[in-house]
């Protein structure tokens, strides 16, 4: 138990990001989603990643991308089994991410949600597009479809 809250305090250092540099940080894009893999996998969660490269997104949309990301790997590294992995396939001007994880016996109980699928939810909905989630065969799988032009008519 207490690897497992210090491998959590490691994932939130990680994440944290302090308040005087956040106003001059970039915002967060798609092209850093591997960095952020990165620091999934430092900390031992098993990321498999595949992902189209070099895309043009709209700004919303590519910071929608990489926060269902960062969000959908958080939950598998909280509830999971310690892997997960994160397909993008761009097609018809949507890009569609699938992220998958086992699920840990020990997670929290069906039908106690977070904040977090609903901020996924919102994110993606911000950039014109929509994310699902579900658990089915212990595995539990999120689904995020955006507008590669962050639907947006122009």
């Amino acid at each position: 138990m207490q690897t497992v809250l210090r491998e959590t305090q490691h994932i939130l250092d990680v994440l944290r990001v302090d308040s005087d540099i956040e106003s001059t940080r970039p915002v967060a894009a798609y092209e850093e989603i591997p960095d952020l893999v990165d620091s999934f996998r430092a900390v031992g969660l098993d990321v498999d990643l595949t992902l189209p490269a070099a895309l043009r997104l709209g700004a919303e949309v590519s910071a929608a991308a990489y926060r269902i990301v960062q969000e959908a790997l958080t939950n598998a590294q909280r509830h999971g089994m310690r892997s997960a992995t994160i397909t993008g396939v761009a097609a018809e001007a949507v890009l569609t991410l699938t992220i998958t994880n086992p699920v840990s016996p020990l997670a929290a109980p069906k039908g106690r949600a977070g904040y977090g699928l609903v901020g996924m939810r919102e994110r993606a909905q911000s950039a014109g597009g929509h994310v699902s989630a579900e658990e089915r065969s212990a595995m539990f799988t999120v689904t995020a479809a955006l507008p590669m032009d962050g639907g947006l008519s122009q």
